[in-house]
């Protein structure tokens, strides 16, 4: 069914989520320094765009934060109307020589998207050229509210196991993760969380890059207190940055400037 894929529509900037729950804490502070990384390779690069703040999303090739606590996101309730909208797409597309619209949104046929905010978000994820995920890590795993937007991504993987691959004619994306544990140690402390990411990004055809992982964060606002852990995310977002910059989109699984910190 590959055979009948359009190339997929214009990418949207860089989507950088922020998936705490609360305000100001921790992974509010790793999003504000990846930021900071991200505007220094721009800099580097002598794109002048970017010479306001970070923060300052008004410039072309920055990335905005999407706080996730800011959407209301319904839990999949496993109807399978995305498995029947595979189905009708297959149809579809069958009888033409490209891919009908639908399939660059399969999540438009969840009844739910009615009843939350989900459809933006799962349209960046679709779109992006890049991505980073920066979240808490809560009992091993993603809090409920990022579970939630996964499993929501249910139709990409619907349209594939129907055959159909629309993001497989485009080039492989890469997303960043930031993942923020109170615990000091744990060998398999990110277990979890890293294979519901790579998976759920698969269908995307969207590569996990080597992730920052940051232990021993047990206060709100414990980063702020930790100057190698901070320099670490800005060296993570300025790898991020460059990759962006490159003609290709850089490299398909970047580099780990930093590794697993612990406290």
């Amino acid at each position: 069914m590959s055979a009948f894929c359009a190339r997929p529509r214009d990418e949207s900037p860089f989507f950088l989520l922020a998936a705490s729950p609360r305000q100001g804490g921790n992974t509010d502070t790793a999003v504000r320094l990846f930021l900071q990384g991200f505007s220094r390779a721009m800099q580097k690069q002598g794109n002048k765009r970017t010479k306001a703040p970070p923060h300052d999303a008004a410039y072309a090739d920055m990335p905005e934060a999407t706080y996730l606590r800011s959407y209301r996101i319904e839990p999949c309730v496993s109807c399978n109307a995305c498995a029947a909208s595979a189905q009708r797409i297959k149809h579809a597309a069958s009888a033409e020589t490209l891919l009908p619209e639908s399939a660059y949104a399969p999540f438009s046929a969840c009844p739910l998207t009615n009843r939350d905010d989900s459809s933006p978000l799962l349209s960046l994820l679709a779109g992006a050229a890049g991505l980073c995920i920066a979240s808490p890590v809560y009992y091993y795993h993603l809090p409920a509210a990022l579970k939630a937007l996964i499993d929501r991504t249910q139709p990409f993987w619907a349209l594939r196991d129907a055959g159909i691959t629309p993001y497989s004619e485009k080039k492989p994306r890469t997303c960043y993760a930031i993942l923020l544990a109170a615990r000091s140690r744990g060998d398999r402390l990110f277990e979890g969380s890293l294979l519901t990411l790579k998976y759920a990004l698969r269908p995307l055809n969207i590569q996990l890059a080597e992730p920052l992982l940051l232990y021993g964060l047990d206060a709100p606002f414990a980063l702020s207190g930790m100057p190698e852990a901070m320099r670490a995310v800005v060296a993570y977002g300025e790898e991020a940055g460059k990759a962006r910059l490159q003609p290709c989109g850089g490299k398909d699984v970047a580099a780990n400037p930093c590794g697993a910190l612990q406290a």
